[in-house]
């Protein structure tokens, strides 16, 4: 089993940093952990039932994009693993 599993570490490419370019948009740049983002939100209903979505993104505004899409507006909080990154309150209708 473990051979098998080396195996398919050494066939993987390896994981390249990207360069950000002078004049980049740096304001939500940051080093992202080795296993990648962990985004993640926690929506509010208007009961105050709250329900908890992972968000299938690779940086900060990926996943506040793919988060208002899902809160339908209702309030939510956008999580990077244990980091807030932005929350919305819920919109009047």
């Amino acid at each position: 089993m473990a051979e098998k599993r080396d195996a398919v570490a050494n066939d993987a490419e390896p994981i390249r940093d990207e360069v950000l370019q002078p004049g980049a948009d740096t304001a939500r740049a940051r080093k992202v952990p080795a296993q990648g983002p962990r985004y993640h939100a926690i929506v509010t209903g208007a009961d105050g039932a709250k329900s908890l979505h992972a968000l299938p993104a690779y940086g900060d505004d990926e996943a506040i994009a793919h988060a208002l899409a899902l809160a339908e507006g209702r309030a939510i909080e956008i999580w990077d693993g244990p980091r807030l990154i932005d929350h919305f309150a819920a919109v009047a209708r």
